[in-house]
């Protein structure tokens, strides 16, 4: 199979973006959702059909946070930059990061991969190697988040004014994107909490 044709214009697309840095206190624990997960049923080769959730459903409650839909610039980046990886993603959704009100320099970035693509082994090398070659120049380097060690990678931009942390949570393709990688991390970190109680 070809390298996936991921393009990580979203990640440049936010670094054009003006949002207004805040000073952000040490992130709250996360708190499990009372609503239940929209999924939609995927055919499958076998007789037990897959459920696959809705990219929606991977931002839930969580106090003290909101995750309103991004600015249009990066849905609209998000939404090209898909292109004929439209096979291997079911949906997708662009969310900015609030925290106590402010608007903090992030965005978040859900996908859903296909049934197909998440059975293979190397799913989330495939996928670091699409946003790579998407960033001619950039660097990264591996990271484990928040008490459940799920490998990640932190992409940093050839100019080094922009971050992503990545990771893969089920069927759930994440990217947390913005210009404080320590930020980035510590969101990522209450993003996979939330949706680790949330999993059976």
């Amino acid at each position: 199979m070809n390298a996936l044709p991921i393009r990580v214009t979203v990640t440049l697309a936010l670094l054009g973006l003006s949002v207004i840095p805040v000073a952000c206190a040490p992130v709250a624990q996360a708190a499990p959702s009372q609503t239940a997960s929209p999924s939609a049923a995927v055919a499958s080769p076998t007789a037990t059909p897959i459920f696959v959730p809705s990219a929606k459903s991977y931002f839930p409650r969580i106090d003290r946070f909101d995750f309103p839909t991004a600015p249009a610039p990066f849905v609209e980046a998000l939404t090209r930059s898909l292109g004929a990886f439209h096979q291997t993603i079911s949906s997708f959704e662009g969310r900015s990061v609030v925290y106590d009100g402010a608007q903090l320099p992030a965005v978040v970035s859900a996908m859903v991969v296909s049934p197909d693509l998440y059975a293979r082994t190397d799913t989330f090398d495939l996928l670091v190697t699409a946003d790579l070659e998407g960033l001619p120049g950039s660097t990264s380097r591996p990271l484990s988040i928040g008490a459940l060690q799920l490998p990640a990678t932190e992409i940093t931009v050839a100019d080094g004014k922009g971050y992503a942390v990545i990771y893969l949570q089920g069927f759930f393709f994440v990217q947390v994107i913005g210009t404080d990688a320590g930020l980035l991390d510590q969101i990522a970190e209450v993003l996979v909490a939330a949706n680790a109680r949330r999993q059976p």
